[in-house]
C-alpha cells in the first residue's frame, strides 16, 4: 500500500512529550505521514555525532517490511517523516493492543536489528549514551536534587546483594569494545507500524558500539515491564514476544548477555525517570523487586 493513501490516525492536532532527556513534537498527518521532531535539550545529552555514517539499513532488499528511519537535522534536532502518529508504546500503553499481532511487530524488529548488527565495526568508539546515564546514576548520586537522591538510595537500598554486585561488574564493562553498532534505546517507543503491518524504527540518536545483546535485552526488558505494570491481559507475553524476537535476528545470541542486559535496561529505566522525569515515589520498590526477580533468574542459568 502506498503510505500517501494510510487513513490518518488518531492525532488531528500537534502532540508533544517528552523528559529532561528528550522531547517528540508530532505534527498531524501530511500525504500520509506525520512529521516527528525529537530534540535533546540539554547539551550533555545532544545527539551521536556518528548519526551520519549510519545510512537507513532495511532488513529485506526489496518490497515490504521493516525498516529504519533515519532523520534529517543537525545535533540538536532530527526530523522523521513517519506512516503513523503514535508509536507502538502508546499504542500498549492506551489498552488498544489487542488488534495488533505483537509476535510479528517483535519479529520484525529482530530483523532490523540483525541488519544493523551485521555491519560489524564502525566509526563510532564509544557505547551508547544511555550506557553513560546509567553508569554515572549507580555510581554518583544527585546531590542538588534531595528528593531525587533519596529515590535513588531507596531503590538500591532494595535490591538484594547480589543483584548489586552482579550491576556493579557489568557496569563496569566497556561494550564498545564489542565494536558491533547497536541502536541504543531499542523499544516500542522509537517504533510506528503502517496500515500494512509494516514496522518503522527510528534510529540515529543514541547509536553506538555494543554486543548485539545490548539491543535485544532493551526490548525484552520493556516487554517484561509492560507485562508487569499493565493491567492484566493488556500486554503482549513477554515469552511469546521474546520467541519472535529472536527467531527475527536468526543469529547467534548469548542467553547470559541477553538476561544481563535485560536487566541492565530495567535499571536503565528506574535512572532516566527518576533522573530526569517525574516519578511515584511508591513504584520504586517495585522496580526493585522486578530486578531482583530478574537477577535471580540470571543466576539460574548458570546453575
Amino acid at each position: 500500500m502506498s503510505t500517501d493513501t494510510l487513513t490518518p490516525g488518531p492525532f488531528d492536532a500537534a502532540v508533544s512529550y517528552g523528559t529532561a532527556i528528550r522531547t517528540t513534537h508530532i505534527e498531524p498527518a501530511r500525504r500520509g505521514r506525520w512529521q516527528w521532531t525529537r530534540t535533546a535539550p540539554l547539551e550533555r545529552h545532544r545527539f551521536s555525532s556518528g548519526l551520519f555514517t549510519v545510512p537507513p539499513a532495511t532488513a529485506r532488499a526489496s518490497g515490504p517490511g521493516p525498516r529504519f528511519a533515519v532523520g534529517a537535522g543537525d545535533t540538536g534536532r532530527r526530523a522523521y517523516a513517519l506512516p503513523a502518529g503514535e508509536s507502538l508504546a502508546s499504542v500498549v500503553l492506551s489498552g488498544t493492543a489487542s488488534d495488533r499481532d505483537w509476535p510479528a511487530v517483535y519479529r520484525q524488529w529482530g530483523m532490523l536489528l540483525a541488519s544493523l548488527h551485521s555491519r560489524g565495526a564502525t566509526t563510532l568508539d564509544t557505547a551508547p549514551p544511555a550506557r553513560a546515564r546509567v553508569q554515572e546514576w549507580w555510581a554518583h548520586p544527585t546531590p542538588e536534587d534531595t528528593r531525587r537522591a533519596t529515590a535513588r538510595r531507596s531503590f538500591l537500598d532494595a535490591l538484594t546483594d547480589s543483584a548489586r554486585e552482579h550491576l556493579d561488574d557489568l557496569l563496569a564493562v566497556d561494550l564498545a569494545a564489542a565494536r558491533v553498532l547497536v541502536h541504543g534505546w531499542a523499544g516500542l517507543g522509537l517504533s510506528v507500524q503502517d496500515a500494512a503491518g509494516d514496522v518503522v524504527v527510528l534510529l540515529g540518536e543514541d547509536v553506538g558500539c555494543a554486543p548485539g545483546e545490548y539491543d535485544l535485552g532493551a526490548l525484552i526488558a520493556q516487554s517484561v515491564e509492560l507485562a508487569v505494570f499493565s493491567p492484566p491481559g493488556t500486554a503482549p507475553s513477554p515469552t511469546l514476544v521474546r520467541d519472535a524476537l529472536l527467531d527475527g535476528y536468526d543469529r547467534p545470541a548469548d542467553r547470559q548477555a541477553l538476561a544481563d542486559h535485560t536487566i541492565e535496561h530495567v535499571v536503565r529505566h528506574v535512572a532516566d525517570f527518576a533522573q530526569f522525569s517525574d516519578f511515584d515515589d511508591g513504584e520504586l520498590p517495585r522496580w526493585a523487586a522486578l530486578v531482583n526477580w530478574l537477577d535471580a533468574g540470571r543466576r539460574r542459568l548458570t546453575e
